[in-house]
């Protein structure tokens, strides 16, 4: 076997047999570990073999057994990356991020988000990532109101499925809760002020004051035409 990669646990690499029955097959077991840092793929264990038939004539054998080594994944997310407070109408611009903790390559590395509310522009993707690296994905995501509460503003509460593959293309996933505050696109603009009690009273006595005003002027004038 590779020396480099595996270890071979078993006390010996060799195993005798008295003999084997026609029809009759015998399992040998070998023990190894794989080094932490070994390479994902494929290694040859090198097999030989030494037997005699019943005449006693000898024969001579070799021949590779192919193993699969694959490291386990280990990919981080962090917390979707959402402001405290949204309007309906609003479009941000979100994103994730996500880091290989692994010693393989993870590949397709992508998000989808769903809230009441809030509807994303497609799915956010990262892409492949190398082992030790970190990479960020985001899209626009238009504000609208809630339609399965009572209310369309408030907190909605949503969830952000995180996707990848491994190199021998076998999917996991990671779902991850979050929440947000949808509020009203008027909430904060200044009302205009109601009128006092009585203000109305007082435009009106104004007002009647000004006619009488004028109707006394024109009184004035007609009485002097009429001296004249």
């Amino acid at each position: 076997a590779p020396g480099e990669t595996l270890t071979l646990l078993s006390p010996t690499d060799s195993v005798y047999m008295e003999s084997v029955k026609a029809g009759e097959t015998c399992v040998v077991t070998f023990d190894y570990r794989i080094r932490e840092d070994a390479a994902t793929g494929q290694y040859d264990l090198t097999l030989a073999m030494d037997y005699a038939d019943s005449k006693g004539a000898v024969y001579t054998g070799t021949g590779n057994a192919r193993l699969s080594v694959r490291q386990p994944t280990e990919v981080q997310f962090d917390p979707l990356l959402l402001p405290e407070q949204m309007e309906v109408g609003d479009v941000i611009q979100v994103q994730v991020q996500a880091m290989n903790l692994g010693r393989s390559k993870v590949l397709n590395v992508r998000a989808q988000l769903a809230a009441d509310g809030l509807k994303p522009q497609g799915t956010l993707f990262i892409g492949d990532i190398e082992a030790g690296n970190m990479a960020v994905g985001s899209t626009q995501v238009t504000v609208g109101g809630m339609v399965e509460g009572d209310s369309p503003y408030g907190v909605t509460e949503g969830t952000v499925t995180f996707y990848y593959e491994d190199e021998a293309g076998t999917e996991q996933s990671v779902e991850m809760p979050f929440s947000a505050t949808i509020s009203s696109p008027f909430t904060g603009q200044p009302s205009e002020p109601e009128d006092e009690p009585g203000q109305w009273w007082v435009i009106m006595s104004v007002v009647g004051v000004l006619l009488c005003c004028c109707v006394a002027v024109l009184v004035a004038r007609k009485v002097r035409k009429v001296q004249i």
